[in-house]
């Protein structure tokens, strides 16, 4: 096998620091959002280990290529092979240590869901159901919380719908949630809504009070989120090295 070049070296490292920012991020945003991620990469990283067994794998960053596996596409997969839209390898191609390394990986995300799994708390959500049902500035005021997870915002539109069942709305690039936690209704609609709600030019728009939900546990002083030291990892599974040293990157 040919020597890593440093540049490619560097490569691998900034791959192993991004995977874990995604983590830190999730884990900031919400429990849950962090949870929702955990359970992506362990099937992730379980289903490319399937793929990688049986002896071929497939890797693209413009198409999900398990769909088409399960869908036992192989036909579209190699179109899209000759198409240059997804890149494929055999597994042969890829060190001898490589397989083993994916699956410690795996072992280790099994880990931290483990440590996870039993905890149902949560201290963010907690505080700031705590600050709207009792800061005297807040009450008859509308409140706008921002969130860079829609996961995140899923969850925080069903635990505010319990309490505020009719009063509450979630938008992202999907649609908006308004009705229950289930029926999207379309972007022309949500926008009505909000522009009803939140016209700048509107007299209401001054009872606005605004959240970004990500620091919520800093204004509260929940500065320390103890997080699992086994999130402190270099996850390599989808940056594969072959033999010819090219390192190859999967869609997450």
């Amino acid at each position: 096998m040919d020597e890593l070049t440093e540049f490619q070296k560097q490569q691998q490292r900034n791959v192993g620091g991004f995977m874990k920012g995604i983590l830190v991020k999730r884990l900031e945003s919400s429990f849950y959002a962090f949870k929702m991620s955990i359970d992506r990469f362990v099937q992730s990283h379980e289903r490319f280990i399937e793929m990688f067994d049986k002896g071929t794998v497939y890797i693209s960053k413009k198409v999900n290529v398990y769909d088409l596996l399960d869908q036992d596409n192989i036909d579209t997969l190699e179109n899209l092979v000759d198409e240059d839209r997804v890149d494929k390898y055999m597994s042969d191609n890829f060190t001898k240590d490589y397989r083993t390394l994916v699956f410690q990986d795996l072992e280790i995300l099994k880990s931290v869901k483990k440590l996870w799994i039993h905890i149902d708390e949560d201290p963010k959500l907690d505080s700031f159901l705590y600050e709207i049902k009792t800061k005297s500035t807040i009450k008859g005021q509308k409140i706008v919380v921002f969130t860079e997870s829609k996961e995140t915002g899923d969850y925080l539109f069903k635990k505010l719908f319990e309490l505020y069942p009719g009063k509450v709305m979630f938008y992202s690039s999907k649609g908006a949630l308004y009705e229950n936690s289930k029926t999207l209704i379309n972007h022309n609609i949500a926008r009505e809504l909000i522009k009803q709600n939140f016209d700048p030019k509107s007299e209401s728009r001054r009872n606005t009070v605004s959240y970004n939900y990500r620091y919520i546990s800093r204004r509260h002083k929940f500065t320390s989120i103890k997080r699992p030291h086994k999130l402190r990892f270099a996850m390599e599974s989808y940056t594969g090295i072959t033999k010819s040293g090219a390192r190859k990157s999967a869609r997450l």
